[in-house]
C-alpha cells in the first residue's frame, strides 16, 4: 500500500467518525475556556463522586474539572476518533494531574450512568429526546445534569446561568427525568 492510500484511508475513517458523531448527537465543538471556568466555579464535587461528560470531545471540560476536584472521578465518552485521540494525548500530557480522568471511545447512549453524581452535556437538541429517556432510566434522583447551550424540552431547569458573552448553562436534577 502506498502512502497516498494510507493517508486517504485515515482521512476517510476520521471523516466517517465525525459524521457519525454529528448524526447521533453533535459534531465536535469545543467548550471555550471561559465557559469551562464558569462551569468549574458553579459546581462542587465530593471525593469519590463520578462525573460523566457525554460526547466529551478533546476532554477539556473533564480535565479542567479534574484539576479543581482531584478526589472525584471524571469519565468522558467520545465516538469521533480525532477528538478522542486529542483527549488521550491531553491525558498523557497531564501525567498525574489527569489520573482521575478516563476517556472512552464509546457511544454515549449505550453507557451506564447509574453511579453518576453529575452528567455534563453539550450536544444538539435533536439528541435530547433519546437522552432524556436514558436519564429517566439511569440517573439517581440527586444526580446533577448540566446542559450547555440549549435547554432540555419540557423540563424546567432548576437553575440557569447566562453571563455576558458566554453560552448558557442549564442545571437539572435526576429526579426531574423520573416524573
Amino acid at each position: 500500500m502506498d502512502w497516498g492510500t494510507v493517508i486517504f484511508v485515515i482521512v476517510y475513517v476520521l471523516a466517517i467518525t465525525f459524521l457519525l458523531a454529528g448524526l447521533s448527537a453533535a459534531p465536535w465543538i469545543p467548550t471555550r475556556k471561559k465557559e469551562r471556568e464558569a462551569l468549574a466555579a458553579l459546581v462542587s464535587f465530593k471525593p469519590g463522586d463520578t462525573v460523566y461528560d457525554l460526547g466529551c470531545g478533546d476532554g477539556a471540560v473533564l480535565f479542567d474539572l479534574a484539576r479543581r476536584f482531584p478526589e472525584a472521578k471524571f469519565v468522558g465518552f467520545e465516538v469521533s476518533l480525532l477528538p478522542y485521540a486529542l483527549a488521550q494525548l491531553r491525558r498523557l500530557l497531564a501525567g498525574r494531574r489527569g489520573a482521575n480522568v478516563r476517556i472512552l471511545l464509546r457511544d454515549l447512549y449505550g453507557q451506564e450512568l447509574r453511579d453518576a453524581a453529575a452528567v455534563f452535556v453539550f450536544l444538539l437538541p435533536k439528541s435530547y429526546a433519546r437522552l432524556q429517556k436514558k436519564f429517566a432510566a439511569d440517573l439517581r434522583p440527586d444526580c446533577d445534569v448540566i446542559v450547555e447551550a440549549w435547554p432540555l424540552a419540557g423540563i424546567e431547569p432548576v437553575r440557569r446561568v447566562k453571563e455576558p458573552g458566554q453560552i448558557s448553562l442549564f442545571f437539572y436534577q435526576g429526579r426531574q427525568f423520573q416524573q
